[in-house]
Formats: structure tokens, sequence, C-alpha cells
């Protein structure tokens, strides 16, 4: 379950009863469920939908890459990149062209924070190709 106060108009979540991906499509928390060759406009409540969790699958999917570098330490580590948007494992999310860096104060853990963080960071949605 997911609250509806963390979602907007965009969102990809899991509707429970089909198991199914579904963008939220209106602000009254509309979802269109795809069914047979026609489509259902359903109403639903924060029982009706999962959030999806945050893969490295998922975010392949969000059009970022997994990129390996060697920290100051020395060992090695990772990060998600996606156009000029860099994301550390350990919560940094920076943007190449503006030079902002943001230190987020916990992980990102379903893939409707990442849509919103993003959004609220770069002005845009981002694409993810199911």
């Amino acid at each position: 379950m997911v609250s509806t106060k963390e979602l907007r108009e965009g969102n990809i979540v899991r509707h429970i009863g089909s198991g199914k991906n579904v963008e939220i499509k209106a602000a009254d928390w509309i979802i269109r469920l795809h069914h047979g060759d026609g489509i259902i406009n359903y109403q639903f409540t924060e029982t009706d939908i999962d959030p999806i969790p945050l893969t490295p699958e998922i975010m392949e999917k969000a059009g970022f890459e997994r990129k390996n570098y060697v920290a100051k330490e020395g060992h090695m580590d990772s990060m998600w990149e996606y156009d000029t948007v860099e994301f550390s494992e350990d919560y940094e999310l920076s943007d190449e062209t503006s030079g902002a860096a943001y230190r987020l104060g916990q992980p990102l853990k379903y893939l409707h924070q990442l849509q919103n963080l993003y959004f609220f960071l770069m002005g845009t949605e981002i694409e993810i190709n199911f």
C-alpha cells in the first residue's frame, strides 16, 4: 500500500488486483487499466495499489546506466547516470549541467519517489520504458 499523499499525476504504481503497473492519470486518483481490448478508467484507494520497488532493472528502464568508479578511499563504488544527472549509492543526486548536488536524507525505495524527486529537481518527467 502507498499513501496517496506521496503520489502525483504521472506516477507509476502496481495495481494489486491485476498485478499490472499503472500510471496515475488524474488528480482525483484515476488509473487506466487495460482490460481485454479496452481500457477501463478506475478510481482507486490506497488499498488498491502498491509502490514499485526501485531495483537495478527499474533504474535501467528509467534510462539510468550504472557506472563504476574508484572512490576517494580507494574502493570501487558505483552510481547511476541519466543524461546529465548522477545518482550515487550514498544518496546524492547531482546535475553536471548546473553543478547542483543534493544529499538525500534517506534512500529512495520506490519508483514513484524517483519520479517525484526527478520532477522536483529537473522540472521534467523521467521516461520509464516498461
